[in-house]
């Protein structure tokens, strides 16, 4: 089976690029964002140049942190929330 090709935000970035930009819009560091996540700075690193997978487990979190939708932060949308259905 094939897979698609991973998807590219509107800016033509991959997914570590949200990682990043979420993290600095936070202020964050990448030592704030690795304390919060418990694993090392160099994951982190590694995470947003895209030299490591990351883990589904991490990823929920980090979209937690940063109020964001997995598929923002996948680059999967170009929307950071999920719109919430009106009932």
């Amino acid at each position: 089976m094939r897979y698609p090709k991973r998807a590219l935000n509107q800016k033509g970035d991959k997914d570590e690029d949200n990682i990043a930009s979420e993290r600095v819009r936070l202020g964050m560091s990448q030592q704030d964002l690795a304390d919060e996540l418990e694993v090392s700075r160099d994951s982190v690193k590694d995470w947003e140049a895209g030299r490591t997978p990351i883990k589904s487990t991490l990823l929920i979190s980090m979209a937690d942190i940063f109020d964001c939708s997995l598929d923002y932060l996948m680059a999967r949308s170009n929307e950071r929330l999920i719109k919430k259905a009106v009932a």
